[in-house]
């Protein structure tokens, strides 16, 4: 999503990438004009039929499903993953650079955090006790 600071569209948001692989978390931009964003999970089925329903049903369904006792909800696919973004400007649109993954998050898995400095990424995780880091050389 793209929030317009000011401009025509001031205060507007709009859509700029879809189709990632994964659920999108925390993002963070680079002094180079790249942006980075976590894929904590896959995109699976029945989260994208959640995600299609009316925004007030999904609303209801959403805060039912979080009620519910940890061991009644399914498990959480084994996964990590980021992408490099290039947001576009004025005159270019924006673009997924790579996508990173780890598919059976054996490496690092649920990423929902990361920040660029000196050529790598550092990756952020809330169920591994350590910080992943990512060469992007």
């Amino acid at each position: 999503m793209k929030y317009h600071l000011k401009g025509e569209k001031e205060g507007q948001t709009e859509k700029i990438l879809d189709e990632f692989p994964g659920v999108l978390d925390g993002v963070d931009c680079s002094k180079t004009g790249k942006c980075y964003v976590a894929m904590p999970s896959t995109v699976s089925a029945p989260l994208t039929a959640l995600f299609s329903l009316p925004s007030f049903l999904n609303t209801i369904l959403r805060t039912f499903l979080l009620m519910l006792p940890r061991n009644a909800t399914p498990d959480a696919e084994s996964y990590g993953g980021f992408a490099e973004i290039d947001p576009g400007s004025t005159n270019s649109q924006a673009r997924i650079i790579r996508v990173i993954q780890d598919p059976d998050g054996s490496d690092i898995k649920f990423i929902t955090g990361v920040t660029e400095f000196g050529g790598k990424v550092y990756l952020g995780s809330l169920h591994n006790d350590y910080i992943g880091v990512y060469d992007l050389t």
